[in-house]
């Protein structure tokens, strides 16, 4: 027999339809938007799951320090260098070189080439158990990211942020793991 009208559709699956329609427009947005091949760099899954779960076991200082090293705007002399806030782009603690020029002082020369922080450093090559990782990789992973931000708390270097609030809850955050 045949029905004579349509069966009506549950609210579930109307809300299942509108955030999966919700979801592709997105994407489609995101595909075009000029910030996708930077993101790319940093993090080619998009919507960066794995970044947020490790995020969401932060604290808020925590949390922002991350997002920071991640799209590189953190207060180091080449990016503040860039936007006018520091008169030069050299590292602080690094002397002249052999040929006159001190190194800049961006994340990459921060955590894996400043000679003033290689004690510190060798802490934080020994937790993450690599000689180089890629800052996705850290970022990706909560103990890594939570060795990280150990790392930047031990050195002192950003005045901005305090090493008590960078530290709390590294140790609750990493019996919960």
């Amino acid at each position: 027999m045949l029905l004579r009208r349509p069966l009506a559709k549950s609210a579930s699956a109307e809300k299942q339809a509108y955030h999966a329609e919700l979801k592709r427009s997105w994407l489609d947005i995101w595909d075009e938007s000029p910030r996708k091949a930077r993101f790319q760099e940093i993090d080619p899954d998009f919507p960066f799951t794995r970044f947020r779960k490790v995020s969401n076991q932060l604290n808020r200082a925590q949390a922002s320090l991350l997002v920071q090293i991640r799209t590189g705007h953190i207060p180091l002399n080449y990016r503040l260098h860039k936007i006018r806030k520091s008169e030069t782009d050299k590292c602080p603690n690094c002397r002249e070189r052999r040929g006159g020029a001190r190194a800049r002082e961006t994340l990459e020369h921060f955590l894996f080439e400043c000679r003033a922080y290689r004690d510190e450093r060798a802490e934080l090559l020994t937790e993450l158990q690599t000689y180089r990782p890629s800052l996705q990789t850290i970022t990706n992973d909560s103990k890594k990211a939570k060795a990280l931000l150990k790392y930047v708390a031990r050195t002192g270097r950003l005045k901005g942020f305090d090493a008590s609030i960078l530290q709390r809850n590294m140790t609750d955050a990493d019996d919960n793991n």
